[in-house]
C-alpha cells in the first residue's frame, strides 16, 4: 500500500513483503545463479562527447548487465532525445526569464537553481543573475558572494558591464552574476537616477550581444527577484521578455497574485512591451 504521495508506507507492509522488498520501489533481478544480486546504476552525468556536453547513463561493470534490458534501451531513448532533440539551436533567440512574485518563500531561488541546472544537463547553456540582496541563487551554485564582491550591484549603481562581474560556476556552460548585500542598498541610490528602471536591461542587452558576436552565446538567462515589487524587481521585469510566477498553493499567496500581474501590465504598458507571463509555477 502507498501514501497519497506516492511513497511506500512502511508501517503496513507486511514481514514478507518487507522481505521480498515489495515496498512500492522497482527492482531489476539479476539473471538467475549470478551472485552479483540486483543491477546497480550510478548517477546521472554529464560526459563530453563530440566536443559537446550530453546527459549520459553509466552502468558499472557488473558481467549481469544485459544489454538488451528494455528499460535500459528506453533510458537511453530518453537520453537520446534530451541530449540530441532538445539541444539549442544557434537560430533560437535567447529566452530571458524572471522568477517573481512579492511573496517570499514560494520558491523563486529554487526554481530558477533546478531550472538552470536542469536545462544546462540537457545541453544549454545558461545564465542566472541573481537580483536577490539575500544572494540565496548565488550560494547555490558556490559562488562568493561576500560584501565587495563584483556583483550586480555594480552593474546597476556603477555602470560596470555585466561581463566583468559574471563568474562560472564549477558546471561548465552555467555562469552566475552574484548578488552582495551591498544591493540592498541599490534602491535608495538609484532614486534620483535617470533611466534607473532600465539598468540591468541595458548591461545585460550589451553583454549577450557581445556573446553573439565572440561566442559561445547563451540560451537562456534567469533572473531571480527578490520578494518584493520595488526598484530592483522592476529593473528585473523591464530587462526579460517573460515571468515566471511560482505560487504557493493557498489562499494568501493567492491574494497577492492580482497585485504582481497589475505591477507586470504597468511595466509592459510603460517599460517593456515584449514582457508576457509565461506561466503560473504551484510549488
Amino acid at each position: 500500500m502507498t501514501l497519497g504521495l506516492g511513497w511506500p508506507d512502511v508501517s503496513r507492509e507486511t514481514g514478507a513483503d518487507m522481505a521480498s522488498g515489495r515496498l512500492g520501489w522497482p527492482t531489476v533481478e539479476a539473471p538467475t545463479g549470478d551472485p552479483a544480486g540486483p543491477v546497480s546504476m550510478t548517477p546521472l552525468t554529464t560526459e563530453a562527447v563530440d566536443g559537446d556536453e550530453r546527459l549520459t547513463a553509466h552502468l558499472d561493470d557488473s558481467p549481469s548487465v544485459s544489454v538488451d534490458d528494455p528499460e535500459l534501451a528506453r533510458l537511453r531513448e530518453l537520453l537520446r532525445i534530451a541530449g540530441d532533440d532538445l539541444r539549442s539551436r544557434d537560430d533560437e533567440p535567447v529566452r530571458v526569464i524572471s522568477l517573481a512574485n512579492q511573496k517570499g518563500g514560494v520558491g523563486k531561488t529554487s526554481t530558477a537553481v533546478n531550472l538552470a541546472m536542469a536545462l544546462r544537463l540537457l545541453g544549454h547553456r545558461v545564465l542566472v543573475v541573481d537580483m536577490d540582496p539575500q544572494g540565496n541563487a548565488t550560494t547555490a551554485f558556490d559562488i562568493d558572494h561576500d560584501p565587495g564582491t563584483p556583483s550586480v550591484y555594480d552593474v546597476l549603481v556603477n555602470g560596470k558591464p555585466l561581463g566583468d562581474v559574471v563568474q562560472e560556476t564549477q558546471w561548465s556552460g552555467l555562469a552566475v552574476v552574484p548578488a552582495t548585500v551591498d544591493l540592498a542598498g541599490a534602491e535608495v541610490e538609484l532614486v534620483s537616477e535617470l533611466g534607473r528602471e532600465a539598468r540591468l536591461r541595458n548591461a545585460l542587452q550589451q553583454y549577450l550581444h557581445e556573446c553573439e558576436q565572440s561566442g559561445p552565446r547563451y540560451d537562456f538567462v534567469f533572473v531571480d527577484c527578490p520578494p518584493s515589487l520595488g526598484l530592483l524587481t522592476v529593473n528585473a521585469l523591464t530587462a526579460v521578455t517573460e515571468v515566471l510566477v511560482p505560487l504557493q498553493c493557498e489562499y494568501y499567496a493567492l491574494e497577492g497574485l492580482g497585485q504582481l500581474l497589475s505591477s507586470v501590465n504597468l511595466v509592459k504598458e510603460h517599460l517593456n512591451p515584449q514582457l508576457r507571463v509565461s506561466g503560473v509555477l504551484l510549488t
